[in-house]
């Protein structure tokens, strides 16, 4: 039993996991076959390679007025990849029009 444990903790060192590390909170998370995309609660995409998980592009949203008149990042509510180009979708939150 313990030979067991030792072979099954060798072949998790083996194959592992690889730790991600975001600057915020993940508050939206999509994936496909090429890219991993996360949506930050502080109003930023980062868009990671999916197998090497490396960064490719980060892009940050503007920041918001929220009804009691303070700026503040822009909620993200949903985030799609288009199966076909790959493009992103992102649906947040807009500003008030003045």
């Amino acid at each position: 039993m313990k030979k067991l444990i030792i072979l099954f903790l060798i072949i998790i060192n083996l194959f592992g996991y690889k730790k991600i590390i975001y600057p915020s909170y993940i508050s939206k998370l999509t994936f496909n076959k090429k890219y991993l995309i996360a949506g930050l609660e502080n109003g930023e995409i980062i868009v990671k390679n999916f197998k090497t998980l490396k960064d490719i592009d980060k892009i940050t949203l503007p920041k918001i007025h929220d009804f009691m008149d303070e700026l503040i990042p822009m909620p993200i509510y949903s985030l799609d990849i288009s199966p076909e180009n790959n493009n992103l979708l992102i649906l947040a939150q807009g500003g008030k029009c003045i």
